[in-house]
């Protein structure tokens, strides 16, 4: 399972007894199980193990986190445009997260209840030009969770690596409302991890937000 492991066993049992037996660590002996606590906690500290240390992702955002930025238009000019990103960390002390991919597992109107269909389509990293992307221990990387131009602000935007306009999620979603968006990060080495925003879309940009759902 590529866990880090402590053992621990009782003086006077048999030393190789069960799971023991298959077990390739040095076990740490104790001889009061009702200090066991104590013993635990004294060796997790000589080892400098954290309590938020995990084998995990976790997605997140501040709900007033944006990026303003400018893209070249068809007609050789440029449109300004708003990104909202949403963040991935890694939890893990020491392990690098390998080859993970974001997609758009679920999107539904919240003002109708309706849930939206969805073509499977890979989604693009913050200023990387891959679909993959690796997240070094306890360190983080953003992705474009959605984007709006200015001229026409209405519609939200997504950047996904697709060739065909029927996979994009705008196929789908368009208009003033609230939405409700569950994003998924899949990678090589950890355990899928989704979360769930709110994307709120007003009158003018400004009105627009993307909140982690509580």
């Amino acid at each position: 399972m590529d866990i880090p492991l402590l053992a621990f066993q009782e003086k006077g049992v048999k030393q190789e007894d069960g799971i023991m037996r298959y077990l390739q660590a040095n076990s740490i002996r104790f001889t009061d199980k009702h200090l066991l606590a104590d013993v635990v906690s004294s060796e997790i500290i000589k080892l400098g193990w954290k309590p938020g240390w995990k084998n995990a992702l976790v997605l997140g955002r501040e709900s007033e986190q944006y990026m303003d930025l400018v893209r070249p238009a068809p007609d050789g000019g440029t449109i300004p445009v708003r990104f909202f990103h949403i963040v991935v960390r890694n939890l893990h002390p020491h392990k690098t997260a390998l080859n993970c991919y974001v997609y758009l597992a679920k999107a539904k109107n919240l003002s109708t209840g309706i849930e939206l269909p969805l073509e499977t389509v890979e989604f693009k990293w913050a200023g990387y030009v891959m679909p993959n992307a690796n997240i070094f221990s306890s360190s983080q990387r953003a992705f474009d969770a959605v984007w709006f131009d200015r001229p026409n602000p209405s519609r939200p935007r997504f950047s996904t690596y697709s060739d065909s306009g029927r996979y994009l999620p705008e196929f789908s979603i368009a208009g003033k409302g609230n939405y409700e968006l569950s994003y998924l990060v899949v990678s090589e080495n950890f355990p899928p991890c989704t979360s769930t925003f709110i994307l709120r879309v007003g009158d003018k940009i400004e009105d627009f937000k993307l909140e982690q759902f509580a």
